[in-house]
């Protein structure tokens, strides 16, 4: 007699079930910190309490994208949306574990830099700390990502999380609506190709 006639279809489905969640339980992460091996979840729960995380970025030329900021500001005038603009930087990863030395991971950066970023075409509105925020967002250069996570991994540098895009206002949640979007969007100028700039670090 087979096992799912000896039991019946429902109870080996729960003895299955019940093996998978003991697997998954199992499986814990292990990654390497400055505080040695430590398991990923707890890893990222105690840098997020700390305020341990850091944002890396690229500066820009400003020039480059002046045109698109002044569009973008222009319709925030003419909606009377009040505002605060950004300082912008490509933001392309927020980090954990980072060394107590900086300038080690920024040197290592700057000598490989000779990076250009192609936009996607689009300004995207996301929600965080209350406030909306108007970004451009911008194709992630894998080549370049296998060279910074080369780096990152010599430096036992952990990843957080994968960004690429340019934060340009700041304004309050809920005011910008889906028709000023779709009206901004209508006749968006080109967005720009980057070519990044000094290598910025910033507390989230």
């Amino acid at each position: 007699m087979k096992f799912r006639e000896f039991v019946g279809e429902k109870k080996a489905k729960e003895i299955n079930n019940i093996v998978v969640v003991k697997e998954i339980v199992k499986k814990k992460e292990i990654i390497e910190t400055n505080i040695g091996p430590t398991e990923k979840n707890f890893f990222e729960q105690v840098s997020m309490e700390n305020n341990d995380q850091t944002y890396l970025g690229f500066g820009l030329s400003k020039r480059n994208i002046k045109r698109v900021f002044d569009y973008i500001k222009s319709w925030l005038i003419k909606y009377k949306v009040s505002f605060e603009s950004v300082n912008p930087y490509l933001t392309v990863y927020l980090l954990a574990n980072l060394p107590s030395k900086k300038s080690i991971l920024i040197e290592d950066i700057e000598n490989t830099k000779k990076i250009t970023y192609e936009p996607k075409g689009t300004i995207k509105v996301i929600n965080y700390d209350g406030m909306d925020r108007i970004l451009l967002d911008y194709i992630p250069n894998d080549d370049y990502s296998y060279i910074l996570e080369n780096i990152f991994n010599s430096l036992n540098i952990y990843v957080i999380k994968k960004l690429c895009h340019i934060e340009l206002f700041k304004i309050k949640s809920g005011i910008f609506t889906h028709k000023m979007y779709g009206d901004m969007m209508y006749s968006v100028p080109e967005i720009p190709f980057l070519k990044l700039g000094n290598v910025n670090l910033r507390r989230k």
